[in-house]
């Protein structure tokens, strides 16, 4: 589903680099040929004497393979097996298309300000001895141990976003004639 993301993402920003494209494919070009024995050796189409009809083939593969990726990623937002069909008989019945429409909102408000206190991993020993001579000519020895942390307060800035979508289908072009809210 990675993959239908990305097209979607794609398709709806355009963002069609070629060169990363060419990288990707070459990237699973190398773990294909991990995979498949030594008799087969999958390269791009361009670089391949071919005929006509495999050109035909290899363009009716990868429409398909678009349109799955599509579908994947319409039955991932909630559009089962069913809605697919009830939208057929819809444009069968009406001798129409049907139209998807995707919308979304997102917001971002913000909820409030903190002060926090964190301390370092690390820690400071000082260790320090002092030696006193008594009257009786006695040394005593006293130890002394502080330990020392670096505090550092940080602003923390708390947000709520809020991503809300609703996915509708109507026949014909007039999105209010017969809307269907998915």
């Amino acid at each position: 589903t990675t993959a239908s993301k990305y097209l979607i993402t794609m398709l709806a920003t355009n963002d069609y680099n070629a060169y990363r494209f060419h990288q990707q494919v070459d990237s699973a070009l190398s773990k294909i040929e991990t995979i498949l024995d030594t008799t087969r050796n999958p390269t791009y189409a361009e670089e391949k004497d071919h005929t006509y009809n495999d050109k035909f083939g290899l363009a009716e593969f990868l429409t398909n393979t678009a349109m799955a990726a599509q579908a994947n990623a319409l039955e991932r937002l909630g559009m089962g097996n069913e809605i697919f069909q009830k939208l057929h008989s819809i444009s069968a019945k009406d001798e129409r298309s049907v139209t998807l429409r995707f919308i979304s909102e997102e917001s971002c408000d913000f909820v409030k300000e903190q002060t926090v206190d964190v301390e370092s991993k690390h820690e400071f020993i000082t260790e320090t001895e002092e030696v006193k001579t008594t009257e009786s000519e006695k040394e005593e020895k006293t130890k002394t141990t502080s330990r020392h942390k670096v505090v550092t307060k940080v602003k923390e800035y708390h947000w709520k976003v809020t991503v809300t979508y609703s996915l509708f289908a109507f026949p014909g072009n007039d999105p209010e004639r017969g809307k269907i809210v998915l």
